[in-house]
């Protein structure tokens, strides 16, 4: 009957050790995926870096923003998302446009 129990509790330790194993293996893939996760994110995140900073090195300069007209104004600032008041005096419009675009 003894050598029944501890046979009983050689397989209950051995279904622990195999789960402990098994919840550690997962883990680890677990901890692996995080961190293609964070790795991706971080070659996205510079990708939106350069994309921006191409962007705004694009944009025109305040002198070619003064030789446009207030209608070029309204319509450029409506391609980067902004809108102008042709309203306003052109000194102003192209102030509200660098503002809002961060330039």
């Amino acid at each position: 009957m003894e050598a029944l129990f501890v046979l009983g509790l050689v397989g209950v330790a051995a279904i622990v050790v195999w789960l402990v194993l098994d919840k550690s293996s997962t883990l680890v893939k677990v901890e692996e995926t995080i961190e293609e996760i964070e790795e991706k994110i971080d070659e996205v995140v510079e990708e939106i870096k350069e994309d921006v900073k191409e962007a705004l090195d694009s944009l025109p300069t305040a002198n070619e923003l003064k030789k446009l007209t207030k209608a070029k104004l309204e319509e450029l600032g409506r391609d980067l998302g902004v809108e102008l008041d042709k309203r306003q005096t052109k000194d102003n419009m192209i102030k509200e446009l660098q503002e809002k675009v961060g330039k």
